[in-house]
């Protein structure tokens, strides 16, 4: 499949789509441009341009925010990073125990990349193997033997991908800047992200939080950030 879908962004809309399919995706070439602009600037995720990067295009997002403020009654940031080709398929969480509703993943996509995401591969369980990319290795042979087939999205302008965090996809071409979030539960288990303990980052982080979302984070002096 290449190229857009045009899908509605109702937030019930898009958990129909994560739970049936495992994704959602949608072009925003508003995120693609300021993807660009960060690759320029060089700023690292865990910069105060990193964090006003994550607070304009997911906390404060027009389509994102009010699915997230469906999906959980409390949740906090658990992962930030960067991916870009991957020559393999992976997910983040397991299927074997098929939790669910405990956490979700955005992936923000950059101008001209192109991914592929296996549908319906949230709901199976699969050959999973550890790798030293912090993520799930699935062997395409296993995702085959289970009768899914993987959707190729093509991203002109840039735009976003929500999933279910047993989903498995793969970066093809281009780059993708993945958020996590997770319920009180997740966040519990998760290592918190290290940020400099400096006046405007604890004030970007300030204005990050809500009464129903948090910031995963340590402050650390600014030398070891």
């Amino acid at each position: 499949m290449a190229g857009f879908m045009k899908v509605r962004s109702q937030p019930e809309d898009i958990q129909r789509e994560v739970v049936s399919k495992g994704f959602y995706f949608a072009d925003d070439a508003v995120t693609g441009l300021r993807i660009e602009k960060l690759v320029q600037q060089q700023a690292p995720l865990t910069s105060a341009n990193g964090l006003k990067f994550c607070h304009s295009n997911v906390v404060n997002h027009h389509v994102i925010r009010p699915y997230f403020m469906t999906f959980f009654d409390h949740f906090g940031l658990i992962l930030y990073r960067s991916l870009g080709p991957l020559g393999a398929d992976y997910c983040y969480k397991t299927s074997v125990a098929r939790p669910n509703r405990d956490s979700i993943f955005v992936h923000l996509v950059g101008k001209g990349t192109r991914m592929v995401v296996w549908e319906g591969s949230h709901l199976h369980s699969l050959d999973y193997h550890k790798s030293d990319r912090n993520l799930w290795w699935v062997p395409s042979e296993s995702l085959k033997e289970a009768g899914l087939n993987p959707v190729e999205v093509s991203f002109k302008q840039g735009g976003f991908i929500i999933t279910d965090p047993r989903t498995c996809f793969s970066v093809k071409e281009g780059f993708t800047v993945t958020l996590g979030f997770g319920n009180p539960d997740v966040l519990a288990k998760w290592g918190r992200i290290e940020l400099a303990a400096t006046m405007e980052m604890h004030k970007i982080v300030g204005d990050m939080l809500s009464p129903r979302f948090e910031m995963n984070v340590r402050f650390v002096p600014p030398e070891y950030s």
